[in-house]
């Protein structure tokens, strides 16, 4: 009994083992006569996508009877338009020590790089007689890097 035991013991010594790839490789059977060569993948560079313009400000809608703020950013990236995911803009209560009131998501136009958003000033919250609000328009791209800039939100208090 005590030998099953410790050929069992041997026995689970020898079957441990570790294997460590330093990479990802396919085990490719290759006929004798050719040559397997792996290719490592290649290594994707992304730039950061930048905020070429900006506006963000107040006006009367008489149809509505209802203050709007517009925003409006052109975007762009080194790795090309396409790359842009998407662009918010945040709005910020400076004279309250800088609190986020709002952010908005910006829709792209016909114009790969101009993005825009009209929203109700009552529905984000914003006086449009207080002219302590800057915006921050941000940029993102698929490889999620970003760019952004502030403008001021132009309102009538301005």
């Amino acid at each position: 009994m005590n030998r099953l035991i410790a050929g069992g013991l041997a026995a689970s010594f020898l079957m441990q083992g570790c294997v460590v790839y330093s990479r990802d490789v396919d085990v490719v059977q290759a006929p004798p006569d050719q040559t397997v060569v792996i290719v490592d993948p290649p290594v994707i560079v992304n730039y950061s996508p930048y905020v070429e313009g900006g506006d963000a400000f107040v006006w009367f809608d008489p149809a509505y009877h209802d203050d709007v703020v517009s925003f409006t950013a052109i975007v762009d990236d080194p790795d090309g338009v396409q790359d842009v995911l998407g662009v918010w803009a945040d709005i910020y209560d400076d004279w309250a020590g800088g609190q986020l009131v709002a952010s908005v998501e910006l829709v792209p136009t016909s114009d790969p790089y101009v993005w825009i958003a009209d929203v109700s000033a009552h529905d984000l919250w914003v006086d449009p007689y207080w002219a302590g609000y800057s915006v921050d328009i941000v940029v993102y791209d698929w490889y999620e890097d970003f760019g952004w800039i502030t403008v001021p939100l132009e309102t009538y208090g301005w």
